[in-house]
């Protein structure tokens, strides 16, 4: 079984960390655009599209002091002789501060040719009071062997698979969740992300109300509690006055457990 090499890195838990995996810039076959295109092609035309898209994306959704851990894969079709200076390019142009580079599948010559900078193969870290493993790879093809992993609150984070879907379950019942670009055309916020356990959250439904909330949940490629868990986000956001003064009325009434 392949395993990789784990480095325990330190997180500031007062700056915001975002992730991100796979942004594949120039990679012309994931544009629908090149009659050479992959069936499971990205919503771009081009990839001058593609690469200006997530460049405004990235810097319209991470702060300059925020920090922000890529976990592999920069670059297709770009000259190995150059790869060092498209290295430098982006992440001079890329808001935040990059506390963490994991190595992806198509980075290898990219490590050569970038000798200043630090390449992990696999990251373990504590944030704001979970506990973090991040890789390239997904746990599927390369997991990580810890028999305590399940009955912490840990975070498992991965790239590499270009699914759709951001969360995936493993064949012991764990979450891992998936950045890479397709996902969500964004970078997303490490504390928004799955635990394996989803400990944080337990909510009881009719079955009815939970029926339908899975098929939503389904279809947004979420799992029902983060379904909940994004809608009620979304709530928080967007709530006025009034709604807050219905939701603490309800809660005096005893109709929303805060247990």
């Amino acid at each position: 079984m392949i395993q990789h090499k784990t480095t325990v890195i330190k997180i500031d838990d007062n700056r915001r960390l975002w992730f991100v995996s796979d942004t594949h810039f120039f990679h012309h076959k994931l544009c629908k655009g090149y009659p050479d295109h992959f069936e499971n092609h990205r919503l771009y035309e081009t990839v001058e599209e593609m690469n200006s898209d997530i460049v405004d994306r990235w810097n319209k959704t991470v702060a300059p002091d925020d920090q922000v851990i890529m976990l592999g894969d920069w670059f297709m079709n770009v000259p190995h002789s150059q790869l060092g200076n498209y290295l430098k390019e982006f992440m001079g142009k890329l808001n935040g501060q990059f506390v963490a580079l994991c190595l992806g599948n198509h980075d290898y010559s990219l490590e050569k040719k970038s000798p200043d900078t630090v390449f992990y193969k696999r990251i373990v870290f504590d944030y704001r009071g979970r506990h973090f493993v991040a890789q390239h790879h997904d746990f599927k093809e390369i997991p990580y062997d810890d028999a305590d992993l399940a009955k912490e609150k840990n975070v498992l984070v991965h790239g590499h698979t270009h699914s759709e879907f951001p969360l995936s379950q493993l064949e012991n019942g764990m979450r891992q969740n998936n950045v890479c670009w397709e996902a969500r055309y964004d970078l997303v916020d490490a504390t928004q992300l799955c635990s394996t356990n989803e400990e944080y959250l337990n909510i009881e439904l009719p079955e009815s109300d939970l029926a339908e909330i899975t098929k939503k949940a389904m279809a947004a490629g979420m799992t029902p509690g983060e379904y909940i868990k994004d809608v009620l986000e979304d709530f928080v956001l967007r709530a006025k006055e009034e709604d807050w003064q219905k939701v603490t009325e309800n809660l005096i009434k005893g109709k929303i457990s805060n247990e």
